[in-house]
């Protein structure tokens, strides 16, 4: 009768009045002291012998009795026995793949339930007997059902909130119970069969299934078992390496990696797993910075996107934790000063990511790239001079160059001076390559804004390099790629402003070049902006008291010409004339 009122309250029916019926008359089913007794016949029949919504109705039912009834020894025998042919029989005829998803789950809900309620005096037969199943059908059924138990069994026991027994802390117990006797480890070695296998190839979703299960239990076991597991951790470390799969395999490493350690794995054990992130993540790296692939849909478009944001993340927190170890180690040739050194390739390379919708991702990188370079700064230098070489090729694309010019800009924030400002250092080099290649006539307004910048925010620190850098300096940002550029002139003479007001004293050395490189550069200058800040430049190196009076008149009657010029351009612009 139940089985009729089922399908007349969740089918097809149209008659209201006649739904509303079947629905009261569940509700007694599911209150009648016989509807445990008949939910057992269901299940001795079998579940896939009956309509869906009849065997869904049946599974949720019982899963809300289970928690209410004390079950007698001989009871639990019974379901536990009842529960496990009925999975034995649907995965060994391979059934179970082409029963509806949403029975299966609310079927691996019951047994979840179940569980809970069984502990401790059912699990000893409660695992042989899951394990059995697992062990002796390893297919794509068998695959698929122990999933969705084990799923089911952190929803519903070991990561619930559900007072059991009358004990608040009864979830927190299955977990020790859990790990202690071993269950945690026989599972994990069933994980990593499926995940070595590939879910058997022919169903590929069972993969991202799997390692949906790790995540959820490294989410409270001790991250000693999974770190001590190699096999699982290579696979693992294989998924994350492939976009397609790599999103849950990242969840995974990055629940262990933001974990503390318990006392059951030593500091040294700990750091052995840490120092292999730079491994992986190049690896992972590497397939993400080939050339770029039109995606084939929006869908796989958004894939590859989140992809991105979560290895920057798995990113930047591997890298924090190995700068951790390098601030307990003390020694510059122990494992992690080793390791941290290897992040600088990938970093580079996750940096060259297009993460422009990310802006939280995008941040955390430059800040662990900075501590990086911080910490390393020459090392690291030499890799963002490379970056730039490559970058500066004519066959790079400008996205790149615009990446790794950014990185250059915010380091002008975040570095000390002593480092940034230092005349051998790497930076003085990489700003003498900018000025080489006259980046702010570039054909793309992002770079050549950037170069702009760059020299602006640098010149502070090249004091350091005297007047090695000056005449770079005066011959690129003066000439006519500079201040006679037609629309960025103005910058570029603002740039070398700055250059000027830090290299003071240099300048007053060098004199007669740099007033008429000035002056060459005013009379062929269109920019009234620039004009006028040259001659500024020009002025207030004149009137040092340093400088012989001699040399103030020489240059008085070159500037006069130049000056009028640009006080009557300065008039005709109506604009101020204090200047």
């Amino acid at each position: 009768d139940f089985g009729r009122a089922i399908s007349t309250a969740f089918g097809a029916c149209s008659d209201a009045a006649l739904r509303r019926q079947a629905e009261q008359y569940l509700v007694q089913c599911q209150q009648a002291p016989e509807c445990w007794a008949n939910l057992m016949a269901v299940l001795s029949q079998g579940l896939h012998k009956q309509p869906p919504e009849v065997a869904f109705w049946c599974c949720q039912t019982l899963s809300t009795l289970i928690p209410k009834r004390v079950l007698t020894g001989p009871e639990w025998e019974h379901v536990t026995d009842l529960l496990f042919r009925w999975m034995l029989e649907v995965v060994a005829s391979g059934i179970c793949m082409d029963m509806a998803p949403h029975v299966k789950n609310m079927f691996a809900q019951v047994v979840g339930t179940l569980y809970a309620h069984l502990w401790p005096q059912g699990w000893p037969l409660f695992w042989p007997a899951l394990l059995q199943l697992f062990a002796s059908h390893q297919s794509p059924s068998g695959f698929d059902m122990v999933l969705r138990v084990f799923d089911a069994l952190d929803d519903y026991a070991l990561s619930s909130h559900e007072v059991v027994h009358g004990d608040l802390n009864h979830s927190k117990q299955l977990q020790e119970a859990m790990q202690e006797g071993g269950c945690l480890q026989q599972l994990l070695d069933v994980c990593v069969t499926i995940l070595q296998t590939g879910g058997l190839s022919a169903h590929p979703t069972l993969v991202p299934k799997g390692l949906t299960v790790l995540h959820k239990y490294a989410a409270w076991a001790d991250p000693a078992v999974f770190l001590g597991h190699g096999a699982l951790l290579d696979a693992i470390w294989k998924y994350a390496a492939s976009p397609a799969m790599g999103q849950e395999a990242c969840d995974v490493l990055m629940e262990l990696l933001s974990k503390p350690v318990g006392a059951s794995l030593d500091t040294l054990s700990k750091l052995r797993i840490i120092v292999q992130m730079p491994q992986l993540l190049a690896r992972v790296v590497n397939a993400m910075d080939q050339p770029p692939v039109a995606p084939s849909c929006d869908d796989e478009a958004t894939a590859l996107d989140e992809y991105s944001v979560k290895v920057a993340l798995l990113g930047t927190t591997a890298c924090s934790k190995l700068l951790e170890c390098v601030m307990q180690e003390g020694s510059p040739q122990g494992p992690a000063h080793e390791a941290v050194r290897l992040c600088f390739p990938w970093i580079f390379s996750l940096l060259r990511v297009a993460l422009t919708e990310h802006e939280f991702e995008q941040d955390l990188l430059r800040q662990t790239l900075n501590r990086l370079l911080t910490v390393f700064p020459q090392q690291g230098g030499q890799f963002l001079l490379q970056e730039l070489v490559e970058a500066l090729q004519p066959v790079a694309r400008a996205a790149r160059l615009t990446a790794v010019l950014g990185n250059l800009h915010n380091l002008g924030q975040e570095l000390p001076g002593e480092v940034l400002g230092a005349p051998d250092s790497v930076y003085s080099a990489a700003i003498t390559r900018v000025l080489e290649a006259r980046l702010w006539a570039h054909p793309d307004d992002a770079v050549a804004t950037l170069a702009l910048r760059i020299l602006d925010r640098y010149a502070a620190y090249f004091a350091g390099s005297g007047w090695r850098q000056l005449p770079l300096a005066m011959d690129t940002l003066l000439g006519p790629s500079g201040a006679g550029h037609p629309t960025r002139g103005a910058e570029a003479s603002r740039c070398f402003q700055s250059f000027a007001a830090q290299l003071h004293a240099p300048l007053l050395k060098h004199l007669d070049p740099v007033c008429g490189g000035i002056l060459a550069a005013v009379s062929g200058q269109a920019q009234a902006a620039g004009e006028e800040g040259l001659l500024h430049t020009v002025g207030s190196l004149l009137s040092d008291p340093a400088v012989p009076p001699e040399a103030v008149d020489q240059w008085l009657h070159q500037i006069v010409g130049p000056l009028s010029e640009a006080i009557r351009s300065t008039a005709r612009t109506a604009t101020d004339l204090g200047n």
